[in-house]
């Protein structure tokens, strides 16, 4: 497992490398797949902010990747807690997933049918980028997928945390 650490407005000494390359062994242990850890601390320079240490974890695999991120009044413990949410959503994935007796991951659900994917089919009518925003604002959604009219290929536009609209085309 490769553990990359990143600072914004904060640098990386080699106490904090070695306590962050220490904490985030624990993900590969409990998460074998685990390839890539990607860590991020920083330190907010607003001084209404007091929780301003903090620490954004990326857990990059051949599954799912996982993300998360915590703040507080001291880095460390901004990187305990974002670790303690990475656990929980190691273990929700596990409760998920098992092995077959080939090694191969099987979905649990799809075979307990505890929960069902239904396959609903729509037409789409082409429209622009802007069409398809007009439509996700009327719905109320925070996406919504689309047939782009100028390359006939299939879009989305969603909402973004900073509350943009961003545009999804492949």
């Amino acid at each position: 497992m490769q553990t990359v650490i990143k600072g914004k407005n904060i640098e990386i000494s080699d106490e904090l490398r070695t306590f962050i390359e220490e904490k985030t062994q624990k993900i590969h242990r409990h998460f074998a797949q685990a390839d890539i850890v990607e860590v991020e601390c920083s330190v907010e320079k607003n001084p209404s902010i007091s929780d301003n240490q903090v620490v954004d974890v990326r857990v990059i695999s051949n599954g799912p990747v996982m993300k998360a991120s915590a703040s507080s009044i001291d880095i460390h413990a901004s990187l305990d807690i974002v670790l303690g949410k990475l656990e929980k959503q190691i273990e929700k994935y596990k409760g998920k997933v098992h092995h077959n007796h080939h090694g191969n991951h099987v979905d649990k659900y799809s075979q307990t049918l505890q929960r069902q994917i239904i396959k609903t089919d729509h037409e789409m009518e082409p429209m622009t980028p802007n069409e398809a925003v007009t439509n996700m604002e009327l719905l109320g959604h925070n996406f919504y997928i689309f047939k782009n009219a100028d390359t006939d290929q299939i879009n989305v536009v969603y909402y973004r945390k900073d509350k943009d609209i961003g545009w999804i085309e492949p």
